[in-house]
Order: structure tokens, then sequence, then C-alpha cells
């Protein structure tokens, strides 16, 4: 790979959560084990305190210590910290947040001893799906861990199988890429797709929640490959989940593998995750791109005059996650108090302007109006404009203003 990062892939939930890593060492991710040479890759997201002592155990040994009764078991990790719930063990009480905390330094611990020579590239987390309290949960735990917010991403895990499937051989994305997850009797269908026609190669995954009989899995799941499985040929498929174990497919995994190339397994996730972030430092050019449900799908930036040359620079980039985007810049005002927003969706001609009177700034000659312009997505739809009156230098000092404007974006035709 010919670098010396290393990216950490975590796939995060109330159930397990399984970590892994990638270097220029390995080809491929490497999923950790708390046994080595198990294979045993999900980490049940509990953690324990040993009754009598303050000694911790973490995921599988957690469990079985409180089988045996020797020990308090926290489980249900990521929603009790989520909801700020406070534990109490031994009587003792423990914010659900710490114990998160402490379960996935414990995971971190579990690196081969080389990775301290080895510069930590991203740290991606992969969750079931993205809102804002989670993504702030995630910063708080990074934060807390001392890794540096830039070094930090949280996706969904759609976006983790989008990366996967990209880094696999190219004939498993020839046609159409499926993948079924399988808990209990709930069932999940991603169907990803790829336009060939466009550059880079955009990506889409048509979603569907489905359910299986559990009186006859087999025929159920028959049923369903032959209802989803219509139009354009698909190369591949994934089965993901505890709800493929066993020996019940029979009828369905022969249907399922007439021509195409199935794959079963638990950690693709995680994995992806690493991908996710290899891809996003490298330098080298990605010829796909994907808008996930979390991403901005505009671009917000000023018009500037950079050297007698006019250019856009960009605050908030599409394809940026809306829960982490923010961006800023320096601009030196010509003549009037107002400042001008442009937004403006990829692909598109059409751009919306906004433009933000600053009132009550300084009346000063031109080009003597440095300002600091800052934007943040804060909701799904809104975007926030933070101005800040910069002086310019020791004749015109910064008066102290500040003003925020909050742009509402533009809806689609058919949007309410």
């Amino acid at each position: 790979m010919g670098d010396n990062r290393i990216y950490y892939g975590i796939d995060l939930d109330d159930s397990y959560t399984m970590f892994s890593y990638l270097d220029s060492m390995h080809r491929e991710p490497q999923t950790m084990s708390p046994v080595l040479g198990s294979g045993l890759y999900q980490i049940p997201t509990c953690i324990g305190r040993c009754r009598g002592e303050d000694r911790w155990l973490c995921g599988e040994d957690a469990v079985q210590a409180a089988r045996l009764q020797e020990a308090d078991l926290v489980d249900q990790l990521f929603s009790r910290a989520l909801v700020g719930e406070e534990v109490y063990l031994e009587g003792k009480p423990y914010p659900s947040f710490d114990l998160l905390l402490r379960f996935l330094s414990h995971l971190m611990a579990l690196t081969p001893q080389f990775m301290g020579q080895m510069v930590l590239g991203q740290i991606v987390f992969a969750l079931d799906h993205i809102d804002a309290p989670r993504v702030k949960m995630i910063h708080r735990l990074a934060d807390a861990m001392r890794y540096s917010r830039e070094l930090v991403r949280v996706i969904d895990r759609k976006e983790s199988f989008y990366y996967y499937v990209f880094h696999q051989q190219a004939q498993i994305f020839v046609g159409d890429v499926a993948l079924f997850s399988c808990q209990g009797d709930s069932m999940r269908f991603w169907r990803l797709h790829r336009d060939q026609k466009t550059m880079p190669q955009l990506v889409t995954i048509e979603e569907k929640n489905l359910s299986i009989d559990a009186d006859d899995r087999d025929l159920c799941f028959d049923q369903i490959i032959d209802r989803n499985f219509t139009g354009d040929r698909i190369s591949a498929v994934y089965l993901i989940g505890n709800g493929f174990d066993g020996d019940w497919m029979k009828l369905s995994l022969n249907r399922l593998c007439r021509g195409r190339r199935v794959f079963m397994g638990k950690n693709l996730y995680t994995k992806g995750a690493c991908y996710c972030g290899r891809v996003r430092v490298s330098d080298e050019a990605w010829p796909f791109a994907y808008l996930s449900s979390s991403d901005l799908k505009i671009n917000v930036g000023l018009q500037v005059l950079n050297r007698g040359k006019r250019e856009f620079c960009t605050l908030l980039a599409a394809g940026e996650n809306r829960y982490e985007a923010e961006g800023s810049c320096e601009v030196i005002l010509d003549k009037q108090a107002e400042l001008e927003i442009w937004l403006q969706e990829p692909q598109q001609e059409k751009a919306y302007l906004h433009v933000i009177e600053l009132t009550d700034l300084p009346n000063r000659p031109p080009k003597t109006s440095r300002l600091r312009v800052q934007a943040r997505s804060t909701e799904e739809k809104k975007i926030d404009i933070v101005i800040q009156d910069l002086g310019f230098g020791e004749l015109y000092p910064s008066s102290g203003q500040t003003w925020t404007h909050r742009i509402c974006l533009p809806k689609k035709e058919g949007e309410r």
C-alpha cells in the first residue's frame, strides 16, 4: 500500500462489536479476536465488574463470569450510553458512557504491538444508522481516548458495504451486488447498483425490510430471492447475521448460487470501515461516488477573487457527513457590507444565492474589512453560517461583531 498508516474499523452496536485494522503489511483488513486464532470475531458489547473487587471484564469473559455469579454484568452499553443512563453495581453508581469507554479501550488494547510504530490514518465507526446524538457520542468517546477529531469518522453500515464491495475482485461487482442481513425472523435486503455511464460511477443502494417465516425458513427465503432478483443481473450475494446460522438453507442456497458468487460472514462491516478510512485519507483517485442518507447533497461556498481570478471557495462539500461537516475561510470585503453564500448541487448548473447583510459593520475603506466565515451542518436541511469581524490590523481593529445566519436548503421537486 506504500504508506506507514494504519486504519481501524469498529462495527459497534448493542449486541456485538467487531474490530479490524488495515495496514501496509496486509492486503486486506485483519479482524481481531479476543481469543487468538479462534476465528470468533463477535465480541459481546458488555462489561462486568468482579464482585467484591474493582476488577473489570469485557465481552465474553464478562458474560461467563456473570453466569458463574462472579461478576455483575452491564450489557447494551451503546444504547445505555446514548441516553446517559447511570447503572449501579454493588450499590455504587457508574455512568454508562464511562463503561462503554472502558470497553472500547479494552478493544484497542488487543491490537498487536507493532502498531505503535505506525501512524494512525483514521478510525472509522460503522453504526446501524446515523443521527446527531450517535455521532456526538462517538466524538465524545474519541475525545476521551485522545483521538483527534480529524482522525475519526462515523458511517452507517450501508456505506461500509459500499466500500467493502469495491475493494473486492472486479468479477464481484460486474453486475449488481446483493446483501441479506438476518437476525431472528427479521431480514434486511440491500441491492447495490453502479451507473457505469457517469464519471465517477454513481452508486445507489436499494433497501427493503423483510420478514421470514420461522416455520419454513428455506421456502420463504427462496421466494424472497425469486421476487427480488429481477432486472439487472446480480453477480454476488453476501449473507450476514446470526439468522443464517445452521444448516437450513437447501432450496434457497441452490437458487442463490445460480450464476453468481455467494459469501457468508459476519465481519463485512468492520472491514468496510477500514477501507473507508484508507480511501478518505488517500490521494489516489476513487472512481465511485455514493451519497449516503447522512451525507450532504449540496456544495456550500463563496465566490471569491483570488489573484485576479474568480473562483469558488468551498465551505461544505457534497458527500461530507452532515453530522460532522464544518468548514471555514477568511475573506476581505471589497465594498458592500454583505456576504453572498452560494449553494449548488453536484453536476447541476443551477445555483442558489443567499445574501447575508452585515448590519452595524464599521464603515471602513474598501478592502479593509477581514471576515472569518464558518459553516456548519446542523440539521438535515439546515446550514448555520457564522461570520466574525476580524478587522484589518492595527489601523482597523476588530469590532467584535458576530453575525449568525441559518440557511434552509432548497427542497427538491415533490418534497414537502
